[in-house]
C-alpha cells in the first residue's frame, strides 16, 4: 500500500476550536499551532470547528509520535472533538 492509499483511509476528525483554545499542555499546544496554520491556509476564521483531513491527522499523529488511530483516541481523551461529530467519513 502506498502512502497516499494509507492517508486516503484515515478518517477526518472534527476539532472543537473553543475547547482547543482553552486546552493546556504540550500536545494541545502542538495541535493548536497546526490547526491555526490550517485556518490561515484555508482562510477559515469564522468556524467553531475545524475538520482535519486524513493527511492532517497523519501529520499531527507522527509529530506526536503516535499512529493516526491513537490520535483519535487521544483527542477523545483530551475532549477536543466536536460534539457528536466524532467520526466523519
Amino acid at each position: 500500500m502506498t502512502n497516499a492509499q494509507h492517508v486516503a483511509k484515515v478518517p477526518k476528525v472534527v476539532i472543537d476550536l473553543a475547547k482547543l483554545g482553552a486546552a493546556d499542555g504540550p500536545e494541545q499546544a502542538l495541535l493548536r499551532r497546526y490547526v491555526n496554520m490550517l485556518r490561515w491556509q484555508r482562510h477559515d476564521f469564522d468556524g467553531r470547528v475545524m475538520t482535519l483531513r486524513g493527511e492532517d491527522v497523519c501529520a499531527i499523529a507522527y509529530a506526536l509520535g503516535i499512529t493516526p488511530d491513537a490520535l483519535e483516541c487521544k483527542l477523545d481523551h483530551l475532549d477536543l472533538r466536536a460534539g457528536d461529530l466524532h467520526r466523519e467519513g
